[in-house]
């Protein structure tokens, strides 16, 4: 018998042992078990490192406002004056908001501290509306709008003197 009859005679025998389908099952698991020690031995140390990172604003872009007595926003507010008020009545002062910055803002106040019995109004809306229309809507780059801020005093209050400050907090506009 020759090499070349040998080797097709072992070909034959392959050919033949690969169409019975009983070596198909183990050879599958063992592919299987195989594979996942592959991979579990890929992974045999990890290393957590902390770290952090600051996100800045985008370089130019600050949020300020300026408060002004007159309408070309030439005169700065340094500060209300309420005058007297009755117990149950309310005082109001008016005054010019500017947009100094470079985007679209919007903007809250509160009194800082709180007074009892005392509510704020701005332009007839409370501070506390989360849409703050008292301002009428986001305030535009250079724009200045007209601002009527209203203080409440109610029956209830204490009377005295009272010193406070009008917290104005400004983000850009959503």
């Amino acid at each position: 018998m020759s090499i070349i009859n040998t080797v097709r005679e072992m070909e034959g025998r392959i050919k033949e042992f690969m169409m019975r389908k009983i070596w198909k099952i183990p050879l599958y698991l063992i592919i299987a078990l195989v594979g996942a020690s592959i991979a579990t031995a890929g992974v045999m140390y990890s290393l957590r490192i902390p770290s952090t990172i600051v996100i800045l604003p985008p370089e130019g872009d600050t949020y300020e406002i300026g408060i002004y007595e007159d309408e070309a926003c030439t005169i700065e507010v340094s500060s209300f004056d309420f005058g007297s008020v009755a117990l149950g009545k309310n005082s109001s002062v008016h005054f010019y908001v500017k947009n100094l910055s470079g985007v679209p803002i919007e903007a809250t106040v509160v009194d800082n501290p709180f007074i009892p019995w005392t509510y704020i109004r701005l332009n007839n809306y409370g501070t506390g509306s989360i849409t703050h229309e008292w301002l009428g809507g986001p305030l535009e780059p250079d724009e200045s709008r007209e601002i009527t801020l209203t203080l409440d005093v109610a029956v209830q209050a204490q009377s005295g003197t009272y010193n406070f400050d009008l917290l104005f907090e400004v983000y850009p506009a959503a």
